[in-house]
């Protein structure tokens, strides 16, 4: 974990997050267990069905309750949801564009299945 002052405030940024959220602690031994086993789970991107070349990390394991907000639902399967860093998808709908401050905890609802939904109508557009 990093510390880092900036105007005034304390920043903790979160180990391989590159982001600074006020007051985030540093992610449990257990995170990279639980991301992997997510990702191979739910590997496409919710938001716009992007799945990665195999060996490709492309797709970041979102919170959708942040951990600077309720570490205890860091690990929590019902807590998380892949969003892609090709084309934004994590920083716009999970963190409203901005990953210090933002983050949307209505992201799950507001996306449901809809990269799959996109997939779907992509293919069968190419498909004609």
């Amino acid at each position: 974990m990093k510390v880092r002052i900036s105007l005034g405030i304390l920043l903790v940024l979160c180990v391989g997050c590159r982001t600074g959220h006020l007051g985030a602690p540093q992610m449990s031994a257990s995170w990279s267990a639980t991301r992997s086993v997510h990702i191979e789970e739910h590997p496409e991107c919710a938001a716009c069905g992007y799945l990665p070349k195999p060996g490709k990390r492309n797709n970041d394991v979102h919170h959708v309750i942040p951990r600077h907000v309720n570490i205890d639902l860091e690990l929590s399967a019902n807590n998380l949801i892949t969003l892609c860093r090709k084309y934004d998808c994590h920083l716009r709908f999970g963190h409203f564009g901005n990953y210090r401050t933002g983050y949307n905890t209505n992201v799950v609802e507001i996306l449901q299945d809809v990269g799959a939904r996109m997939k779907a109508a992509e293919a069968e557009f190419w498909s004609q």
